[in-house]
């Protein structure tokens, strides 16, 4: 069926918060609902506007209007749940609903849109939605060789809350990295209740600090409580308005106070109070590390793969892929549609650097630290390989437009197939392939040729489809698919 209306929801999204209790994450509500309506695929990656699919833009609209009409509440970011009067309402008259919600609005639309437009980029931003990038099925793999625990040195430190003052008000703690861009995703209620926490002594959770850099921590978990501190001690403010405390739970006399306004026993409780701070110490190697910000940072904005890949190779190697994925080149081979907030797009050319560098009879599972590694070679390259590798990339990009146009590293059954998602395992083997093809002109007077040939291997080959399909990890099937690839291309 094609994506229902947005009123037609309601129900099914009712029936969703029950199946899950009556609390639930947008991404489990949209999957039960897309479950429930019985959406086929196509349907469910078709496309509202921009990059924001149908169906999840419908859903926000749905929700919205159960909110303003009392059976649904926001409990924190991306998370739903049904109020008392939900839990007691199974089914709803969407007519009724429709009604009331333009009585209260009294058929202003635009101040319904402006919420549901907040709701949505907040929704992109904490699921990492994007539809034209197909979902990677990359199973974990067991590391073959354990890592030495003699390896593994993080130090810990009791430090008062002052001393993190300090370093920020020195700027010795970099809130402002590439890998770390969402400080200050709390809101003043939930910044102010950690404030009261401190007020009360209630014990702060550990902070997490990549300590390579001893004049410049970096924060691998905490940076939300670091922001708050930041904003209510050292800057007094958040964004352009003075940081007041509000919606205290216990201290209600300190309703409204700025940090200047606190007594000055208060203001040294907070200086005062004393912290777990853990601290990965210098020479730390990069896997240990990689691995290390994986299991830590595990609550709050989970950093994504490519973050923490970035966040331990600054420098050179995190300053190249950044350079490659701002190429006009690589967006338009890519048709403009990875998104670039969570460094998706960084993902992709690091994908490229890692296979074409060390060459896939090299890989080893799993993907994520054969990619680490791949990334951390970019350092021990002259300039001079170092541009080659742009220029290669370069011609990899221009030529899978001059090859499949817009259809470039998608799944295609047959000419006529609509466009499908942009498939991560496709896109490292087309472009690796095509970065070493010698006779370019050749291969263009050709394409009709590759296209066939890709199509049959398409449909006719089901280990290859599998291969860019379900656990793309495993080395058994990243070999398969850039034997075939590169088959394709050295018959013709």
């Amino acid at each position: 069926m094609s994506v229902p209306q947005f009123d037609d929801l309601f129900n099914p999204i009712l029936n969703a918060l029950y199946f899950y209790g009556g609390v639930t994450n947008i991404h489990n509500l949209e999957q039960r609902v897309i479950e429930e309506i019985k959406l086929s695929k196509s349907d469910v990656v078709d496309i509202q506007k921009g990059t924001t699919r149908k169906i999840s833009y419908r859903l926000s609209w749905a929700r919205y209007y159960l909110k303003t009409y009392g059976l649904l509440e926001k409990l924190s970011r991306g998370v739903w749940g049904l109020t008392d009067q939900g839990h007691l309402i199974k089914s709803v008259d969407k007519e009724v609903v429709k009604r009331f919600v333009r009585d209260t609005f009294k058929n202003n639309e635009s101040e319904v849109e402006s919420a549901v437009e907040e709701e949505m980029d907040e929704y992109i931003l904490r699921e990492d939605e994007n539809p034209m990038v197909e979902k990677e099925d990359n199973e974990s793999f067991t590391i073959k060789e354990p890592f030495d625990p003699r390896e593994i040195d993080i130090k810990t430190k009791q430090l008062m809350l002052k001393a993190l003052f300090e370093r920020i008000k020195y700027n010795e703690i970099d809130l402002l990295t590439d890998f770390q861009r969402e400080g200050n995703l709390w809101d003043v209620t939930k910044q102010s209740r950690l404030i009261e926490s401190i007020l009360i002594r209630f014990p702060l959770p550990a902070f997490y600090f990549d300590g390579s850099d001893d004049n410049t921590w970096l924060i691998v978990d905490g940076l939300q409580r670091v922001s708050t501190l930041k904003n209510f001690v050292i800057e007094q403010r958040i964004g352009k308005e003075r940081f007041k405390l509000q919606n205290l739970e216990f201290l209600s006399d300190f309703e409204g106070m700025t940090y200047d306004e606190l007594p000055r026993e208060m203001k040294r409780r907070i200086d005062e109070t004393e912290i777990t701070v853990y601290i990965i110490s210098p020479g730390t190697p990069g896997d240990v590390k990689y691995n290390l910000f994986k299991r830590i940072n595990t609550s709050g904005l989970v950093l994504k793969p490519q973050e923490i890949r970035h966040a331990i190779n600054q420098g050179e190697p995190a300053n190249f892929v950044k350079e490659l994925a701002e190429l006009e080149v690589f967006k338009i081979a890519t048709s403009n549609s990875i998104k670039t907030n969570r460094m998706l797009d960084r993902d992709f050319v690091t994908r490229f650097i890692a296979f074409y560098l060390k060459g896939y009879m090299a890989y080893e599972p799993d993907l994520d630290s054969f990619l680490n590694k791949g990334m951390a070679e970019i350092k021990y390259l002259t300039d001079s390989k170092r541009e080659t590798l742009k220029d290669n990339f370069i011609k990899s990009m221009n030529l899978s437009i001059a090859l499949f146009g817009s259809y470039a590293f998608r799944k295609r059954y047959k000419i006529e197939d609509t466009k499908k998602p942009i498939n991560k395992a496709l896109f490292e083997t087309w472009s690796v392939t095509l970065a070493n093809v010698e006779n370019v002109n050749y291969l263009i007077n050709k394409k009709g040729r590759l296209i066939e040939m890709f199509l049959d291997l398409m449909n006719n080959n089901r280990e290859f489809v599998e291969s860019i399909t379900s656990t793309t990890g495993s080395k058994s099937r990243v070999l398969k698919r850039f034997k075939e690839i590169e088959g394709i291309v050295k018959n013709i």
